[in-house]
């Protein structure tokens, strides 16, 4: 290839990154430098991949959060937006803007997506089972009745159409009323992603 195109193509490619630098820079808040730090975490975690698969995320996050595995899979599902069970840079960025620079809405969205595993915009009793079983950290013996009480108690502050399934409106309602909610049922911190910046 004659230098002129090469000088070209490299031309080309370089407004291109810069575009997608100046996109994730709007979407997700994060400055340049952010994005720069972020890319280089992220090709550490995907060992110079351009995705990141799901045992990878898992040892990125668990290693730096101490999320349990329940909890890891759910913040997979939540970034893998394009369901092709692999995380690229922009899937990546996208998670920890919302998780540390979104507002509790939105991170109860990204999370309520993640729980909500037949995607139908709605939580049931068997999901919320399912989830609490996989992460929650108390003796084996006290896990049935710390489960049934959780549930009980979520769609109780939650559930107010009374048909069993919490909708994503009904969480944000209630999130909005009692803010503390949050945390109660959808993780002690939204995970803070301060350590990688």
């Amino acid at each position: 290839m004659p230098p002129a195109e090469k000088k070209k193509k490299g031309t080309k490619a370089a407004a291109s990154d810069t575009a997608g630098v100046l996109s994730l820079m709007q979407k997700s808040g994060f400055t340049k430098a952010e994005l720069f730090v972020l890319m280089d975490q992220f090709k550490a975690i995907s060992k110079g991949d351009d995705k990141i698969d799901r045992r990878k995320f898992a040892q990125a996050f668990s290693e730096v959060v101490g999320c349990t595995e329940s909890d890891l899979n759910s913040l997979f599902d939540a970034a893998d937006q394009t369901h092709d069970g692999k995380v690229d840079f922009r899937e990546f960025v996208s998670l920890l803007a919302v998780l540390q620079k979104g507002t509790p809405e939105q991170k109860l969205e990204v999370i309520f997506n993640a729980w909500d595993k037949d995607g139908n915009g709605q939580l049931t009793q068997k999901e919320m089972e399912e989830l609490l079983y996989g992460s929650l950290t108390c003796p084996e013996e006290e896990k049935a009745a710390t489960v049934h009480q959780i549930i009980e108690k979520a769609f109780l502050d939650m559930d107010t159409n009374q048909d069993c399934k919490i909708s994503l409106e009904e969480a944000k309602a209630a999130i909005k009323a009692s803010p503390e909610l949050i945390k109660d049922y959808f993780g002690q911190n939204i995970l803070p992603v301060d350590y990688l910046l």
